[in-house]
């Protein structure tokens, strides 16, 4: 043919000879520089401190003397160097614990975007706050001292009129009564605490003491327990009740927060199960489909 005979054809193909020859001796050399950057190092301490905040990262390096920023960078560049260097051998071939790593790094991602997304404004926390309310709720508790007589042991029957003609103060009970396996004083302790020292009787009868009798600040009793008998000096009992938003609000908000983090993380893996769907056994599809 009369292309064969064209010398601009030879000509071509040597020059593409040519060109497959040298990139055969000398391959392109990937960048295998590793970044040294501000981005790169407030990412390597959210990854050590477990805080996925680049807020907080920042005041962190933004606090550290110059000392602990050339071990940071060190540590940094060290473990890059080890990992290039495993990546390259082929270490994370068929390797589980570097796919957990992996997995938690696209955990940290996720997160990373829930965060930077606006922060909630006081009617979702109110919302959030109200969906939840049983979360918030404040347990009553009360504040007491208390004079113990231990079982079989003989009380003084004119003990609590003598405590409250002498006007015995709170700091004083223990100048009375046997040492207690417990506390003597008990300072703004739930009914669950209470219950848990003394047990289900005495804590019933205790929380149900008539309020008018408590304000009078006088010395009750005596109440028995699963320990003995108990006079008591009650400076404060406040029942259970509902706290407003302003009382709990970084509760509040960094439980919201955590909810938009799992909702985040629930909406990330439905989207790649589409690109990634399942396959094999029907049975086991289908469960996997219902969880």
């Amino acid at each position: 043919m009369r292309l064969f005979k064209e010398p601009l054809l030879y000509f071509l193909l040597a020059g593409f000879a040519l060109f497959v020859l040298y990139y055969s001796i000398n391959p392109e050399v990937e960048d295998q520089s590793i970044a040294v950057d501000e981005n790169s190092i407030l990412t390597f301490i959210q990854y050590r401190s477990k805080a996925f905040s680049p807020e907080l990262a920042k005041q962190r390096w933004q606090a550290m003397n110059q000392e602990e920023r050339k071990q940071l960078l060190l540590d940094y560049y060290e473990e890059e160097l080890l990992f290039r260097e495993a990546d390259g051998l082929g270490l994370m071939e068929d390797d589980y614990i570097i796919k957990r790593r992996l997995v938690q790094k696209m955990e940290f991602i996720i997160q990373s975007e829930a965060a930077e997304e606006k922060r909630p404004s006081e009617a979702e926390l109110l919302a959030f706050m109200e969906e939840h309310k049983a979360d918030y709720k404040v347990q009553p508790y009360i504040s007491f001292t208390h004079i113990y007589f231990p079982v079989g042991v003989a009380v003084d029957q004119g003990l609590l009129q003598t405590l409250n003609q002498q006007a015995v103060a709170f700091a004083d009970a223990g100048k009375f009564g046997e040492r207690f396996l417990y506390h003597r004083n008990y300072i703004e302790r739930t009914r669950d605490y209470v219950l848990a020292h003394f047990g289900e009787a005495f804590a019933q009868k205790l929380f149900a003491w008539p309020q008018e009798e408590l304000d009078a600040k006088q010395w009750i009793g005596p109440i028995s327990s699963e320990h003995g008998q108990h006079f008591l000096l009650v400076t404060q009992r406040k029942a259970a009740y509902q706290p407003k938003l302003a009382e709990v609000y970084s509760r509040v908000e960094q439980d919201y927060l955590r909810q938009q983090q799992r909702l985040q993380r629930k909406v990330a893996v439905k989207k790649l199960s589409e690109k990634y769907p399942a396959r094999g056994d029907e049975a086991l599809i289908k469960l996997l489909q219902e969880s």
